[in-house]
């Protein structure tokens, strides 16, 4: 994946023309709106995650982006994760040859350490999501797994990125909302605590698809064009 390819998904600045146009005080209810949005994504991920370095160390993060891969809101946990999140998800849309190819329901795995920005037990998963059949962002979300297939579970004393565990360079484990299940069955088979694993993935599924409902939630509040004028101006700020 080179440089070229990632282009066209970059983040893109504001828009001030547009930023002028929105009232300053809806644009606050949006702005917390979005922020208590990114924190139901942070409860439903703590409440159903299987192991205690997610719901105790609180070793993840959780934010939803717009459509130009621009970060509306994020959770309050781990921020060492936050300065990688938008390479996940360009990660995840240029591995699956572009926003054309994602469907609504898709759930996108992403642990490759050069796309990702961290070893391989930070498994990303990435949910775009739609709205009358376009676009309108990506939920996303990064969280410490006990155990992909590594030399050993917390190892500090590996030669090359393939002794940290197994790679998923962006591979659906969802698509249109059906489970994959024989990429389910690989990702069970390369864990030593396949039951904790299993539980902290499907816990990251249940994260993301808590951040599209209520962005879709959101837009159908305010409306798109109303919504759009909010976040420009919360940009430009």
């Amino acid at each position: 994946m080179s440089e070229s390819d990632l282009y066209v998904y970059r983040a893109q600045p504001s828009r001030p023309d547009r930023a002028t146009n929105a009232d300053p005080i809806t644009t606050e209810i949006v702005r917390h709106s979005l922020n208590v949005a990114a924190n139901q994504m942070k409860r439903s991920l703590v409440r159903t995650a299987f192991s205690s370095v997610i719901y105790e160390v609180l070793d993840f993060a959780a934010a939803i982006y717009d459509k130009d891969v621009r970060m509306l809101a994020q959770c309050q946990t781990l921020p060492m994760f936050m300065g990688t999140m938008n390479f996940c998800i360009e990660g995840a849309i240029a591995e699956n040859g572009g926003v054309e190819n994602l469907d609504p329901g898709d759930v996108i795995l992403y642990n490759d350490p050069f796309g990702i920005g961290s070893h391989q037990q930070d498994a990303s998963v990435v949910m775009p999501i739609f709205k009358d059949g376009d676009i309108i962002g990506y939920a996303t979300a990064k969280a410490h797994l006990p155990d992909v297939g590594g030399k050993e579970p917390y190892c500090t004393d590996t030669t090359d990125v393939f002794q940290e565990g197994t790679i998923y360079p962006a591979v659906k484990i969802y698509r249109k909302g059906k489970l994959n299940e024989e990429l389910h069955r690989l990702f069970l088979a390369n864990s030593r605590f396949p039951r904790y694993t299993a539980g902290d993935l499907e816990a990251l599924v249940v994260c993301v698809r808590a951040g599209a409902k209520a962005l879709v939630k959101l837009i159908d509040r305010f409306g798109q064009e109303t919504f759009s004028l909010c976040t420009e101006r919360m940009f430009d700020h």
